[in-house]
């Protein structure tokens, strides 16, 4: 992954947690360095109705799924659960050799799903937790921001995931490495689902 120079992002999925972390992306990246991936309808939807993070406009640069732009250095999946095999689809154009793919849903499932479609040493493990984001259509609020919990599937701090960290929080998104990243996953499950 090549953070040090000038790394690209894309995104699919402007829910809660889509529009939270696009939006900090945005501004720590700029819209030449972050993609938002969206066919050309829900596109046309998103410029005119207007994504607003806090009350302010997030002037994302979209691309078609189909589009040929070249690898993202990371792609974050922020879609539902029931969207995530059109998701995978619709992202392959950004994966290359040395992509990162981070899921933020919840649940336990959608790593392995990336792991199948991209290959496992593509993927880091996540956990979001702590935010207080309302969305209503496409504008969202929120007071706290949360954290990003990210690990590798071993366990192993390496030298990728502190790179994924010092990116995101680069760009305002609190991270915390975990060596136990995929019992966090179960925590965080077994919570919702209490």
């Amino acid at each position: 992954m090549a953070l040090e120079n000038r790394p690209t992002a894309a995104l699919i999925g402007l829910g809660a947690l889509g529009i939270l972390y696009g939006e900090k992306l945005l501004q720590g990246l700029g819209a030449d360095r972050l993609r938002v991936i969206a066919g050309a309808e829900r596109a046309v939807r998103y410029r005119q109705q207007g994504v607003l993070g806090n009350g302010r406009r997030c002037e994302f640069s979209y691309t078609a799924p189909g589009e040929a732009t070249g690898p993202a250095d990371l792609v974050i999946f922020a879609v539902k659960a029931t969207g995530l095999a059109e998701a995978i689809r619709d992202a392959k154009n950004q994966v290359g050799p040395n992509t990162v793919l981070l899921s933020v849903l919840n649940g336990i499932t959608s790593e392995r799903e990336l792991a199948a479609a991209f290959g496992p040493e593509k993927v880091l493990y996540s956990v979001a937790q702590g935010m207080d984001a309302v969305r209503r259509g496409t504008s969202l609020t929120y007071t706290h921001a949360g954290t990003l919990a990210l690990g590798e599937a071993d366990g192993a701090i390496t030298a990728r995931l502190k790179a994924v960290a010092a990116l995101l929080e680069g760009c305002g998104i609190a991270c915390q490495l975990r060596s136990d990243i995929l019992r966090h996953q179960w925590s965080k499950l077994m919570l919702n689902v209490g």
